[in-house]
């Protein structure tokens, strides 16, 4: 009696354990979910990135360096929270090519030499991470846009997968069904689980168009030739303003030889005083 009892025990355990095993098998794991692969260019990450924060898998890729060094040195807010263990983010990084339009503007070495102007930069940095939730692709419908929230207040990024938009020359096929597009960027590397959230490789720094022009916008205005005959030379005739002549004797005049006088009476003494 007493061995058929351990014998249920053994097998109901190991039915269990047989049963959590082929759970843990099935389901995914986030090193497993690292499935885009890296664009043309682009380093990619590595399997092992699914247990590392993502200011850890973002500090070791050096196509993101860019990124990393302002964040480290203008926004000690977002090194803490990619840091955080218990975060869910969702950031969407520029490569170090997509932060050149902003580095070749003629007031970054101002606004990167001065520290009163940092809050500038997180701006812009923080207007790339969203926190709270992890983002996928698979968690933005087809063909309908979902406005997310950014560490910048009141200031939300767009993200769709839409066919309406031109597919990256990066965007490799089969990846996902339709291409990620956040605001005007492609997320050309999307989808890289790591331990509190998600890192999206995108093509373009998310920005104002007046610090950074959107996609299709001229970098920089042409000059305006303007020809030589634009205009032509004003002549002005020789007889518009008729000359005014005086006769010589338009104002006669006639001064006397002599000049009149009065003659003067001085008196001989002063009265006297009374």
């Amino acid at each position: 009696m007493i061995t058929t009892t351990r014998a249920t025990i053994l097998a109901a355990g190991l039915a269990i354990s047989t049963a959590f095993l082929a759970l843990a098998v099935a389901a995914p794991s986030r090193v497993a979910q690292v499935t885009s692969p890296a664009p043309p260019g682009v380093s990619p990450f590595p399997v092992s990135v699914g247990g590392e924060s993502a200011w850890q898998a973002l500090v070791g890729n050096p196509s993101f360096s860019t990124f990393t060094t302002l964040a480290a040195s203008k926004s000690d807010n977002i090194v803490r929270l990619l840091s955080a263990k218990d975060a869910s983010v969702t950031v969407f990084v520029p490569t170090n090519e997509a932060f050149q339009p902003l580095l070749n503007l003629p007031m970054f070495g101002l606004l990167n030499s001065t520290s009163a102007l940092n809050g500038v930069f997180q701006q812009v940095l923080g207007y790339h991470v969203h926190n709270g939730s992890v983002i996928t692709s698979v968690n933005v419908p087809a063909d309908r846009a979902l406005s997310e929230t950014t560490l910048v207040p009141s200031t939300n990024v767009t993200l769709q997968r839409s066919a309406t938009r031109p597919v990256s020359v990066q965007q490799l096929p089969g990846i996902i069904t339709l291409p990620l597009w956040v605001n005007d960027a492609n997320a050309t590397y999307p989808d890289t689980l790591v331990a509190n959230g998600v890192i999206h490789g995108i093509d373009r720094l998310l920005s104002p168009a007046f610090l950074v022009p959107r996609r299709g916008m001229p970098t920089s205005v042409p000059p305006v030739a303007i020809p030589s005959t634009a205009l032509p030379p004003a002549t002005i005739p020789a007889t518009a303003v008729p000359s005014i002549t005086l006769p010589a004797t338009a104002i006669p005049v006639t001064l006397p030889a002599t000049l009149p006088t009065a003659p003067i009476a001085i008196p001989t003494a002063l009265p006297s005083p009374t």
